[in-house]
């Protein structure tokens, strides 16, 4: 993940050959195994520890994500803004040009405080 300017971009990797312009200007969802850290509950022991002293050891967990809706975008510079000779020359990066765009309605919900009141975003923020 990188931030500049109030646009939040997502690190990618492409895997073997692609027609990699064929991903641009697509909404574009997310799907793939995370990896999450989480405390232990009071109740959980870990390898013998007492679960209810105040420092709990971390536990890292692996869970499967399923966004169904599109979050994320690839965007390019629309054709009508580039001379032929641009269109024809361009060679796509697969590490500076595939990097998609996170939505800012979602990065205002990812924002927002537990109790659902948004006291932490401002229009045109430059996410933390």
């Amino acid at each position: 993940r990188a931030t500049a300017g109030g646009i939040t971009t997502l690190n990618v990797e492409c895997y073997g050959g692609g027609l990699w312009h064929t991903w641009f200007d697509r909404d574009l969802s997310i799907a793939g195994r995370v990896i999450v850290r989480k405390t232990a509950r009071k109740d959980e022991s870990v390898d013998g520890t007492d679960p209810t002293q105040d420092d709990s050891p971390v536990l890292f967990e692996q869970r499967l994500v399923h966004v169904e809706r599109p979050i994320l975008r690839v965007p390019t510079l629309c054709i009508h803004l580039q001379t032929p000779e641009e269109r024809v020359a361009f060679k796509v990066n697969k590490e500076d040009h595939l990097m998609p765009i996170l939505c800012a309605e979602v990065k205002q919900g990812l924002t927002q405080a537990k109790d659902g009141v948004d006291g932490t975003w401002e229009e045109g923020q430059e996410p933390e």
